[in-house]
C-alpha cells in the first residue's frame, strides 16, 4: 500500500490548487514519522508560509484518502501579497530562474 504526506497552503477541501509538495512511502510508519516532522521532509525557506499537512493513503489508481490531517503550527501568512503575485508573474513569463530572482533566492540568476 503507498501513502502521501502533502503540505498545502490552504485546506485542502477547500478545491484550491495550491498543494506544494509531496513525498510518496511504501511504509505507513515511514509515512507518518514523516507527517509528523515535516519541516525535516520540505526543508526549505518557506516552510512556515504553509498551511496544513496531509497524510493519505492509495485506495486506487490514482485514488487517495485522508488519513490525517494537521494544521502548521508555525504557520506565518506572508505580508506582502504584491511580492508573492510579482514572483508568480516573473515565473510564468520568464522561466524558474525569473521566479527565483524575484523572491530573492540564491537560486536566481547568476552574473555571467
Amino acid at each position: 500500500m503507498r501513502f502521501t504526506v502533502d503540505i498545502w497552503g490552504s485546506h485542502p477541501d477547500e478545491g484550491n490548487d495550491d498543494c506544494w509538495s509531496g513525498n510518496d512511502y511504501d511504509d505507513e510508519a515511514e509515512a507518518r514519522k514523516a507527517f509528523s516532522d515535516v519541516e525535516s521532509v520540505f526543508n526549505w525557506v518557506g516552510h512556515t508560509n504553509w498551511h496544513y499537512v496531509e497524510l493519505c493513503r492509495c485506495v486506487g489508481e490514482d485514488s487517495w484518502e485522508q488519513i490525517d490531517l494537521r494544521r502548521n503550527p508555525n504557520f506565518t501568512p506572508e505580508e506582502d501579497h504584491s511580492d508573492n503575485e510579482w514572483a508568480m508573474l516573473q515565473g510564468m513569463a520568464h522561466g524558474c530562474e525569473a521566479y527565483n530572482e524575484a523572491i530573492g533566492s540564491p537560486l536566481g540568476r547568476e552574473e555571467v
